[in-house]
């Protein structure tokens, strides 16, 4: 069977034409097509690079991403919401909002990395997969789509570092990727940020006001210095420190 069928042949037989695909499949005698470069406009004038697979590519992807996104969704951290089912920007905002309002938040960041798509190691990709997925029929289809190249003007270029952006399953691999090379060791930061908070919260002394402001006069005392001060508490009061 022609390989580079387009879709509506393909749909005129498609029982056939799916059957005829999933016996190499399964045999290990599937081989992936160089995906097909285009460029789109971006908003500041450049061009994106995306790459088109093949029509029974997408077919493959598309059953590997349903089985790798049940998987790994149950490993996806919560504040993970990038090309992920029934999460987006919105939910993020959401949360970033909640988050704002309901903690003690100094300062926000703001970051894009830059050509993602493009700059990902296919070898630490394949290790991440492999922490995880132990079917190695998984794993060689996998490499097989990182392997295929990219046709452009005629000439096929391969690379070691990239997913291709444009295909069903880069945006998958790239949550992959980042949910072992960010993810973790965000949600091991924050942890450890909230327990020091905590002990820090914990040791400093808490002020005791002892009467209140302004009607009467007051005073603050640091119980948990003093023992160590040696020296009686300062007191305050509407008319200064005593």
């Amino acid at each position: 069977m022609e390989r580079r069928a387009g879709t509506k042949d393909y749909e005129a037989d498609v029982e056939r034409n799916l059957e005829d695909l999933h016996g190499p499949v399964q045999r290990g005698a599937y081989r992936a097509l160089p995906s097909r470069r285009v460029y789109i406009p971006k908003p500041d004038g450049r061009q994106r690079p995306l790459a088109v697979a093949a029509l029974e590519d997408k077919i493959v992807q598309r059953a590997v991403t349903a089985l790798l996104s049940a998987i790994y969704e149950e490993d996806f951290l919560g504040f993970s919401y990038g090309f992920r089912p029934w999460r987006g920007a919105h939910n993020a905002l959401d949360a970033l909002c909640v988050g704002i309002h309901g903690k003690k938040v100094s300062f926000m960041l703001d970051a894009d990395i830059r050509s993602f798509f493009d700059e990902i190691s296919q070898d630490w990709l394949i290790r991440f997969l492999e922490h995880r997925i132990g079917d190695r029929r998984i794993i060689r289809l996998v490499q097989k789509w990182l392997k295929a190249g990219i046709l452009e003007d005629r000439v096929v270029s391969i690379n070691d570092r990239g997913t291709g952006q444009g295909s069903v399953i880069s945006p998958l691999l790239a949550n992959i990727y980042l949910h072992y090379a960010l993810d973790l060791w965000a949600m091991r930061w924050r942890m450890t940020w909230e327990r020091m908070t905590q002990l820090v919260d914990a040791w400093l002394p808490k002020p005791i006001i002892l009467h209140p402001w302004p009607s009467d006069r007051f005073a603050v005392t640091h119980p948990r210095w003093e023992t160590y001060a040696g020296k009686p508490p300062v007191r305050f009061c509407a008319g200064g420190a005593r």
